[in-house]
């Protein structure tokens, strides 16, 4: 049966800390992209690593957010939450005074852990507050976070790069992501422990709650999300490179058009309640299936900058209406299971992630940058079969189809 829980509002200093939050986390991870080619010769570093801090950024969150999936949803989320701040904190830290390649990669381990904490906990926070007529316009909400890292944070991060040096720029970060955060956790301090913690909940790692991902096909949803994103990062890790291979354009120029994903980002943010009408299932086919076209013609548009800025607006539009949908369907999921889903599903993006980013960077530098287009796209395709035929099924209630 549907859901009869009534919509609730979401507190607007709460939508807007998480909103700053993932506006910090995101714009830093996004800026390696454009900044890659001169941090890379600053720490002479080899072509054929240039993807290890990518991966293993999404490793270690996948590892993370897998470690909290199995208690997520019988501790106090805000803990788990002001855990992943701490961790990233230090990251970014050992990240700006790197020395090597190897110092700089591992710093990345760090931060990947911190936000395996941090944003399960957060959309998990956001989703007890909504129901299912609500999830998505509230998660959108939270997403223009994302869409501002790309519109306004890595564009002002590769012209302070520009400016000052990557180190700077990285450390301006730090004081950022410090305040926000710092002032996002005074105020969940404020707020009852019992808004945070769902009661009466079954053991950790039980059968039961193991079938029950299977019962609600929560598992080919993490399936299509690592699929999604081994193409979106496999595609964006090496665009930075490609472009300055292609037009030899600076840091800041690379940047501009990751804003302009970013514009497109923020378009298809600010229209997320098309989802909630729309349904989650039938929005992330569609959706998924743009994507297919989008990333196997990637490297067919570096022809000039107008083709490319076109490109990386569409790009925006697709991927985000592919990302509200994911975490939509696993935050529809009952509420004694769906810390465990969000959890599971920000390991599944980052596994993908850092599967694109390990597997793209040989294929990148030994066959270019069209090979890995059409393989990321071939991903994506089939993330698209797996929805129609694995997702597509289930139960209204549950996923709003």
């Amino acid at each position: 049966m549907p859901s009869l829980e009534k919509p609730q509002a979401l507190d607007w200093r709460l939508t807007i800390g998480f909103a700053f939050s993932m506006f910090t986390v995101g714009a830093f991870f996004l800026l390696l992209s454009p900044a890659l080619h001169e941090i890379s010769f600053s720490l002479s570093a080899p072509q054929h690593l240039l993807g290890l801090p990518s991966a293993l950024y999404g490793l270690s969150l996948g590892a993370s957010a897998l470690g909290v999936s199995a208690i997520l949803d019988r501790f106090d989320r805000r803990g788990f939450f002001y855990s992943g701040v701490i961790g990233h904190a230090a990251g970014v830290a050992m990240i700006s005074v790197a020395p090597s390649w190897a110092w700089f990669s591992f710093g990345w381990v760090l931060c990947g852990a911190g936000a395996g904490l941090m944003q399960p906990s957060a959309y998990a926070i956001l989703s007890d507050a909504t129901n299912d007529k609500t999830r998505a316009k509230s998660l959108g909400r939270v997403n223009v976070g994302w869409a501002c890292a790309t519109l306004i944070g890595v564009p002002a991060g590769a012209a302070l790069l520009d400016a000052f040096g990557w180190r700077l720029s990285l450390s301006l970060f730090l004081l950022i992501w410090t305040g926000v955060c710092a002032l996002t956790g005074w105020y969940l301090l404020t707020r009852p422990k019992s808004q945070f913690k769902p009661a009466d909940l079954p053991v950790l790692w039980s059968q039961e709650r193991l079938d029950a991902i299977v019962s609600h096909r929560l598992h080919w949803l993490f399936l299509a999300t690592i699929l999604i994103f081994i193409g979106f990062y496999g595609v964006y890790t090496f665009l930075g490179v490609a472009i300055f291979d292609r037009l030899g354009l600076s840091p800041s120029a690379i940047g501009i058009f990751v804003g302009i994903y970013g514009a497109g980002f923020l378009v298809g943010t600010l229209n997320t309640s098309l989802v909630d009408r729309l349904g989650y299932v039938r929005t992330l086919i569609l959706a998924a299936t743009g994507l297919t076209l989008i990333l196997t013609l990637a490297p067919h548009t570096l022809i000039n900058s107008i083709s490319i800025a076109a490109f990386m607006f569409i790009w925006g539009i697709f991927q985000v209406a592919a990302f509200t949908s994911l975490t939509s369907i696993a935050g529809s999921a009952p509420k004694d299971l769906r810390g465990l889903a969000l959890a599971l599903n920000s390991a599944a993006v980052m596994i993908g992630a850092s599967l694109g980013a390990a597997s793209m960077s040989y294929i990148f530098s030994q066959f270019g940058f069209a090979v890995v287009g059409l393989l990321c796209g071939t991903a994506t395709l089939v993330a698209v079969a797996i929805a129609w035929c694995r997702i597509r099924p289930s139960p209204r209630a549950t996923f709003s189809t």
